[in-house]
């Protein structure tokens, strides 16, 4: 039927459909079109992601420009680091279950403590300094525990000149050489040290205290008094492992089908 045949009532009609054909198209052309959109941005996040992931190196890949505070034998087979905050009360939490773990595995473990203060904490960022200035001075554990033992005393002071005298008064109790203590917490390496470590965190992706490594493996899980030694005991097998491993292919002799099988806010510490 021709346009001349239809009525106007017909014509109308026939017009209101093709409008609405072309609505129907144009909203599933921008429909396809977001959804294109969504895809091609989840395909940039999901590629964003995994270029971080593999080019964040493990706890054990990272080399420090300065040495750290560590505690334990130069060579022990299993090494615990630590990225804390002296002000961070889940901080101090942990502080004594660290102290009974190096003691009850004296001689296999080696503690290295790393700084990270938190930007919420004031005083974080001078403790920090404090301890690393001891350090200079083979103090830095006897520091450390003094910071932790009395977090709550210089935590709650009202102001950083309150909180510097405390610091510098441990350093006395301490027995340091208060001119080259003085000198370093105003110089700038001690400084230096605490954002090297600080960064080296976040490589890591550290992003909140306290942040535990086990020869590399991070423990996430809660209470710490247990993770920890569970991946403790973990290292040390996989550590006896490849011994065995190693022996058995020194010694031509054995069957070579046989095998010996011998885991911001702060965290809540246990």
């Amino acid at each position: 039927m021709s346009d001349e045949q239809l009525t106007k009532k017909e014509r109308q009609e026939l017009n209101r459909q093709e409008k609405n054909n072309r609505k129907a198209n144009e909203e599933r052309a921008e429909s396809f079109k977001k959804i294109g959109m969504a895809i091609g941005l989840v395909v940039i996040v999901v590629g964003i992601v995994w270029a971080v992931k593999a080019s964040r190196p493990s706890a054990d890949e990272v080399i420090d420009v300065h040495p750290d505070p560590i505690e334990g034998p130069a060579d022990a087979a299993i090494v615990i680091k630590e990225y804390s905050d002296f002000e961070c009360p889940a901080c101090q939490a942990l502080h004594p279950v660290l102290q009974d773990i190096r003691k009850e595995y004296n001689g296999q473990v080696r503690f290295q403590y790393n700084d990270f203060p938190l930007s919420q904490h004031k005083y974080s960022t001078t403790a920090a300094v404090g301890a690393e200035c001891a350090f200079q001075q083979d103090k830095f554990f006897d520091y450390h525990d003094l910071l932790f033992d009395n977090q709550e005393t210089w935590a709650a002071v009202k102001t950083k000149d309150e909180a510097t005298e405390i610091f510098r008064g441990y350093a006395e109790e301490l027995s340091l050489d208060m001119t080259a203590f003085d000198s370093c917490t105003t110089g700038p390496d001690a400084a230096d040290r605490v954002n090297e470590d600080y960064a080296e965190g976040i490589s890591l992706g550290v992003n909140s205290t306290p942040t535990v490594f086990v020869n590399g493996e991070r423990v996430t899980e809660v209470p710490f008094s247990k993770t920890i030694r569970e991946a403790i005991e973990r290292a040390i097998g996989a550590g006896a492992q490849s011994t065995v491993s190693g022996e058995g292919e020194d010694d031509t002799s054995a069957n070579s089908n046989t095998s010996d099988v011998n885991d911001n806010a702060d965290a809540v510490v246990q």
